[in-house]
């Protein structure tokens, strides 16, 4: 009866211990994404190019500024 009881919480501990992880890494990667283009921002640097960005992408760009390109 013990053995049964123990072997059923081991099974429980191990699965449950499999969905976390696998969560876990799922949401790691989301987030690292978002922390690394967050950090390309604020040090403004292009992974891509290798080079530092001419303007600060965070302000807000104006109608104006914009019409040309339609």
């Amino acid at each position: 009866m013990v053995l049964i009881i123990l072997v059923t919480f081991t099974m429980g501990y191990w699965l449950g211990r499999k969905i976390g992880r696998r969560q876990g890494l799922e949401q790691g990667l989301k987030q690292a994404v978002f922390k690394f283009k967050a950090d390309c921002l604020k040090k403004q640097f292009c992974p891509i190019c290798c080079r530092r960005l001419k303007q600060d992408l965070a302000t807000t760009v104006t109608k104006e500024q914009t019409e040309h390109l339609i």
